[in-house]
């Protein structure tokens, strides 16, 4: 029967990833296009070798992903359909791991394939594995710690097997994703503070050392060398000022109500097209927000140091979303439906043991709620050909088939010409980012084409003509 469930759901994760989305955004070619570099050469789209961070777009794409999509690469050449199964496959393995977690925390089958449902069937985790960013792996990554912290937890004192695993989990978080480089240190903070004991200490000081070390140090060290580029993105997004702590204080608050108050989770979800189908319902159900409402009093009540860890998770897993203009945006709180499918699990504990009707009530709920997101997400999810540059394949499959060289593309479209050029076999050498293309040439744009111009192809954004001799 496990091994049914399971099945079933790496399908349904796998299915319509031709067409939904229908695109490759241009920052998927980017992760793309420098993961095939990597699996290539062993340098990224400059030349540098097996880097940390990897440039882009005026920001610095995460590295774990990428090296990841590389391996993938070498095994099965590079293209779209490749990138999205390793992203729903890592998305599929995240609720894997939660139901290991129920399991190991509850030992009730029906708990662990509750949780594990429950996770599995979350539009935000569903959709993050839909896209081929570096995100797509933070929620494996957060459940990993997850694990890595209750193992720990149940002993009194720890051995250096659960310190080694607290800090790798802690690394990939910090490494994975732009928001780990302040919410794993946020999470080492709550650590110290719900498990430090006398018996612990030395433990706790390892883990610390090992991360600021190995996390920390080189960060800062290549934020310095790099000119502040890992914060020049950040920089653009926030509304923090020095300048006016009080109003900053103050807009913190109003972000991080809007993001943890429910309703607007539940019922609409994030706004972006890109990271949620609109009119799909919420990006997280709303029996999880009911749920989890249960197990956070239960953790309060019971003050167990592991369940209060795991609220105290939840609220932290906020933070960094809320430092940013944007409200509910699905990447920046990857984490939190893990949080709170995690402090569910003493919920459907104490519904199992004392309240049957309601706990039918509940998984009804939760069921409609799932079918209708997942009814609207494979009816329109391929409907959103802009979010995702639908027309770029087609555009330059269709430059590349008249054999003409170089190809002149537009500044904005390199990236897209590189990516798909790569898969029909065409070096980047024989794309002309930026020039003019010469009289009976080829050119890729955005910007329509000149007039006299032979038109190849003019759709969705993109335009393809032969230049007038």
């Amino acid at each position: 029967m496990a091994a049914l469930l399971l099945a079933a759901t790496l399908a349904l994760y796998f299915a319509g990833q031709r067409r939904n989305p229908p695109g490759f955004y241009v920052d998927e070619c980017s992760i793309a296009y420098n993961a095939l570099e990597i699996a290539r050469h062993g340098a990224d789209e400059y030349g540098v070798a097996f880097p940390l961070y990897f440039k882009a777009f005026g920001e610095y794409k995460n590295p774990v992903y990428i090296y990841l999509l590389a391996a993938v690469f070498e095994a099965t050449g590079p293209s779209n359909l490749a990138a999205r199964r390793l992203s729903a496959s890592l998305g599929w393995l995240a609720c894997v791991a939660i139901g290991w977690l129920a399991w190991r925390t509850s030992r009730s089958r029906g708990i662990a394939a509750a949780a594990f449902l429950l996770a599995a069937f979350t539009p935000m985790i569903f959709e993050i594995s839909r896209l081929a960013f570096e995100v797509a792996l933070y929620p494996l990554a957060t459940a990993l710690f997850l694990l890595a912290v209750w193992h720990a937890s149940r002993r009194e004192r720890w051995t250096a097997r659960d310190a080694a695993a607290i800090v790798a989990a802690l690394l990939l978080l910090t490494y994975t994703y732009s928001i780990g480089r302040l919410f794993a240190p946020l999470l080492l903070a709550a650590l110290i503070a719900f498990f430090h004991t006398r018996a612990r200490r030395p433990q706790l000081a390892a883990i610390t050392i090992a991360f600021l070390f190995l996390g920390v140090a080189p960060i800062v060290a290549y934020d310095r060398l790099h000119g502040g580029a890992l914060t020049a993105r950040f920089h653009s997004l926030t509304y923090l000022d020095a300048s006016q702590p009080i109003a900053s204080l103050a807009g913190f608050e109003r972000h991080y109500v809007d993001n943890a108050l429910p309703l607007s989770m539940a019922l609409a979800g994030d706004p972006n097209a890109r990271h949620h189908v609109p009119h799909s319902g919420g990006s997280i159900l709303l029996v999880t927000f009911a749920l989890a409402a249960i197990g956070a009093f239960l953790a309060l009540r019971s003050r167990d140091r592991w369940w209060c860890f795991v609220l105290a998770g939840a609220a932290l897993s906020l933070v960094p979303a809320s430092l940013t203009f944007d409200r509910w945006h699905t990447l920046r709180m990857a984490p939190y439906p893990l949080f709170l499918i995690a402090l569910s699990i003493p919920a459907m504990e104490w519904l199992r043991r004392q309240r049957r009707a309601l706990t039918a009530a509940i998984a009804v709920a939760g069921a409609v709620q799932a079918i209708w997101f997942m009814t609207v997400f494979f009816r329109d999810g391929g409907k959103r050909v802009a979010e995702f540059d639908h027309g770029g394949r087609r555009a330059v499959e269709t430059a590349v088939a008249q054999g003409s060289r170089p190809i002149a593309v537009d500044d904005s479209l390199h990236m897209e010409a590189w990516w798909y050029g790569a898969q029909r076999g065409v070096e980047r050498s024989a794309f002309a980012v930026g020039a003019a293309p010469k009289p009976g040439g080829v050119a890729i744009s955005a910007n329509g084409a000149p007039k006299n111009a032979a038109i190849l192809f003019d759709a969705e954004g993109y335009t393809v003509y032969v230049a007038r001799p």
